[in-house]
This record gives C-alpha cells, sequence and structure tokens, in this order.
C-alpha cells in the first residue's frame, strides 16, 4: 500500500507526491514547509486500457484530518497521462 498528498504550491500548482505506507501523512507534509497539503489519502495501483500501471487516489488520513478530492482525481489522472 502507498500513501499519498496533494500539496498546492505558492503559485498554485497541483503537487501530487506518493511515498510508502510507514511513513505517516504528516511526517510527510512536514518535509514540505513550503507548500500546502490539500487532499491525502491512499494510492490504488491499477492496470489502464493499454496495459500501463495507473494510480489512483482514494480514502482519507486522520492525521492531516484530509481526504481524497476532485482536485486529488485530476491531479492524479494528468500525472497517469503524462507518464506514460
Amino acid at each position: 500500500m502507498m500513501k499519498y498528498i496533494l500539496f498546492k504550491s505558492p503559485e498554485g500548482k497541483a503537487i501530487p507526491v506518493v511515498f510508502p505506507a510507514l511513513v505517516k501523512h504528516s511526517d510527510m507534509a512536514g518535509t514540505m514547509p513550503d507548500l500546502t497539503p490539500v487532499a491525502a489519502g491512499f494510492v490504488r495501483v491499477g492496470i489502464g486500457e493499454d496495459c500501463t500501471p495507473v494510480l489512483k487516489p482514494y480514502g482519507s488520513n486522520m492525521s492531516l484530518s484530509l481526504g481524497t478530492t476532485l482536485a486529488a482525481i485530476e491531479a492524479f489522472d494528468q500525472m497517469n497521462s503524462e507518464i506514460y
């Protein structure tokens, strides 16, 4: 299992960060003090229509009191399309 946080930069850019489940959301957020966490949860890895891996955000977390939002889903969709 993996976790994610969607950060917003001071310029307003969405920045999804994926990290191991052993790391707390709050600890990861603390490593990026210039960014604002706007969504957070977990990442499901699936297989797309063209057999490429697809990362999908879901759920929520307690340490930041944030969950998956439409902005997070859109950021991951964009990231998936740019990777492959």
